[in-house]
């Protein structure tokens, strides 16, 4: 969903509850700040269900409950008289600031299970179901608290969750065991990966501040350098330059043993750019994946500089299927593989951009592996204008054919996977999609609904048949496109009247202040954060106050910080009992430095219990894998010394350890310097 449709969301639901609720007396200004942080979590929840890209059917379930929410603060917006009393309870407060935890909560889970890195954060399908459950129990505590009636059917409800929550865990359990043979080699690289691409986007930050830049930690980001004395020339044979024109891509012999494609990079100047070194950077990265093409490096060869990939024996899979007919056997095959190479991008935060047959080569085995890694980008890197894609367009999601582009974010997993969908349907056909239309009647025909016709073709094989209809239903549920106007709940821009005068059960009301302004109110968190970096006794003795409040609503971070002072003994009393059980807490809801302090008070327990020594372990990295820069230091000097359980490796734990350096951790600076030094 682009930029443009959160904001059609914005309007839709603020107007109708924040704009009317500032209309109101300064006697409840001390709700205004909740009601706006609870709708702004409404709008998150609402747009994170938009754009799930796994777990779609708990991901509606919740989004049942934002509805909820929505239309509570609607009702209470209404009813602000028969609420006069309430307003002026502190126990109602709390309970709203209780409900605003409670939807934090549910933005951070849905965020979690709907994207598959975020999947993997959970160690067993057992905690998405007992997180949901645990969510779903306090949200209707929440409701109760706050005496909203709007609750949902409770074993009606109860029902459908359950169904939600089987379908979509059984989904995921078959997807992951079908993919992760395909995402991850066997040694579970896919986190070390993803560190690798985060360190390089985190040097090229660096170098590009000269006056914080530390040679041996950031240095020059380039691809490796072959030397042409590495490359000899094999026994010629048909198809051993590619291309109409000159200067093709050729087959080299590399190391003797490895045949090896060697692409001109046709302007030198690209060799020069921090863009350019950077992406042949992260390449060599990707080609760890069994479904992407293998990058070795540059050199220089007939001259020519040129990008040495490894050599795909039948070309890419638009020329295998312009040559064969594929047998549908093979095509379900192909199809799954090249799924697992877009599910391993995602797995490393990376989106293709321009999934087609003519970018997934061919080995000479029938394994296909992605390519053309010209418009791949970060997923929080900027989305491209649709005059970059018209070439591509017969693939290309209806949201980036928008005139004029659309916005930062708009390409989104379902943009990645209307792609693929739209690739089955050429590898299934064995044609270019919308063949005979040109760019401009593409675009219109497929932002009005249109899309290429589906049909079982005739085939000798018995189960020919089925697999062609299970392909069908593949392709049908990818390439669907939900229209701004079918947007969960919302009503066509203008539909309502939001303009003054404000209707009777709006009017402004006022309150006694002076009975209301009794009310304690709880400092935000982020305040108490704020003091607590002062180093100021008064004010961490505020802050100390702030945290046990917080804490006391259920709020993780909070229970995080209020556990970290008890540990540290900031508010003048040490308890690490009560500080362990607070960081595990806190771990348990996703807090990655709670995370890593939980880790750390297991270090003595893990030294005689295996079991606590796997406990240990399964924070530290789930930790660092959330960016926590403690947790990447420790597991850096962990790989470097073989210690904590893990393997010594050297190059790894360097990686590691640049990554905490790079966001200004000491341990890890001094290791590395140390390390340089040897």
């Amino acid at each position: 969903m682009s930029s443009d449709d959160d904001s059609k969301i914005e309007v839709n639901i603020t107007d109708g509850v924040i704009k009317t609720v500032g209309a109101v007396s300064t006697a409840i200004s001390n709700y205004v700040p909740l009601i706006s942080s609870i709708t702004n979590l409404i709008i998150e929840i609402i747009s994170i269900n938009e754009t799930a890209q796994y777990n779609k059917k708990i991901c509606s379930a919740l989004l049942d409950r934002a509805d909820i929410a929505h239309a509570a603060m609607k009702s209470l917006n209404r009813r602000k008289q028969e609420n006069e009393e309430n307003f002026k309870r502190q126990d109602y407060y709390n309970a709203f600031k209780r409900f605003e935890t409670v939807l934090q909560k549910i933005r951070d889970f849905a965020a979690d299970i709907t994207n598959l890195q975020g999947y993997r954060k959970f160690v067993m399908a057992t905690e998405v179901k007992d997180t949901f459950i645990k969510l779903t129990s306090e949200f209707d505590t929440a409701m109760k608290d706050l005496h909203f009636n709007m609750t949902l059917a409770n074993d009606e409800q109860s029902k459908l969750d359950n169904i939600s929550l089987k379908e979509d865990l059984n989904d995921m359990a078959e997807f992951l065991l079908k993919i992760d043979g395909g995402i991850t080699d066997h040694n579970k690289k896919i986190d070390a990966i993803l560190q690798e691409v985060l360190l390089i986007k985190l040097q090229v930050q660096s170098n590009s501040n000269q006056n914080e830049s530390i040679p041996f930690l950031t240095g020059q980001i380039q691809a490796t350098q072959i030397p042409p004395n590495e490359f000899e020339e094999p026994i010629r044979r048909e198809g051993d330059r590619r291309g109409t024109k000159e200067p093709f891509v050729v087959r080299k012999l590399f190391r003797k043993t490895l045949e090896v494609a060697c692409k001109p990079i046709k302007f030198q100047k690209d060799l020069d750019s921090q863009k350019f070194k950077m992406q042949l950077a992260i390449l060599g990265i990707l080609g760890e994946a069994p479904n992407v093409l293998k990058f070795y490096g540059i050199s220089y060869i007939d001259n020519y500089s040129v990008m040495v990939s490894e050599w795909a024996e039948l070309g890419n899979l638009k020329e295998v299927y312009e040559k064969f007919d594929i047998p549908w056997c093979k095509k379900v095959q192909l199809s799954l593989d090249i799924c697992r190479g877009i599910a391993f991008l995602n797995s490393v935060n990376i989106f293709h951009h321009d999934i087609r047959c003519e970018n997934i080569m061919i080995t000479r085995t029938l394994d296909p592996k992605l390519t053309n890694f010209d418009y791949a980008r970060m997923v929080t890197g900027k989305t491209t204008d649709i005059s970059e894609h018209l070439t591509i367009v017969h693939w290309l999601a209806p949201e980036k054919m928008t005139p004029g582009g659309v916005k930062d974010g708009g390409y989104t997993h379902q943009s990645e996977i209307f792609s693929f969908g739209m690739l089955l349907w050429e590898l299934c056909y064995e044609k270019i999609p919308y063949k005979d239309m040109n760019y401009e009647v593409i675009i219109n025909f497929v932002l009005n609904g249109g899309r290429e016709k589906l049909f079982i073709s005739q085939e000798k094989l018995p189960n020919d048949k089925e697999i062609q209809k299970e392909l069908m239903s593949i392709i049908t549920k990818t390439v669907k496109y939900v229209k701004p106007d079918e947007y969960h709940g919302l009503l066509p821009n203008k539909s309502l009247d939001l303009n003054e005068p404000i209707l009777p059960d709006c009017e402004e009301i006022s309150f006694d202040t002076g009975i209301f302004n009794e009310i304690e109110k709880i400092m935000p968190l982020e305040e108490g954060i704020r003091l607590h970096m002062t180093e100021n006794a008064e004010n961490r003795k505020l802050a100390w106050e702030c945290f046990i409040a917080n804490a006391e609503l259920g709020n993780p971070i909070a229970k995080y910080w209020q556990g970290y002072y008890l540990w540290q003994g900031f508010n003048g009393n040490k308890d690490l009992v009560t500080a362990k059980k607070l960081f595990k807490e806190a771990a348990d809801d996703g807090i990655a430095d709670a995370q890593f302090r939980y880790a750390f008070t297991l270090t003595d327990e893990a030294k005689t219990s295996k079991e606590k020594k796997k406990e240990l372990l399964i924070y530290l990295r789930s930790a660092a894998n959330k960016g926590c820069t403690n947790a990447e230091s420790t597991i850096g000097e962990a790989y470097l010394k073989g210690s904590l359980g893990f393997r010594q490796d050297k190059i790894l734990g360097i990686k590691y350890l640049k990554l905490a350096a790079l966001k200004g951790n000491i341990k890890a600076l001094e290791l590395l310097k140390a390390e340089n030094a040897k």
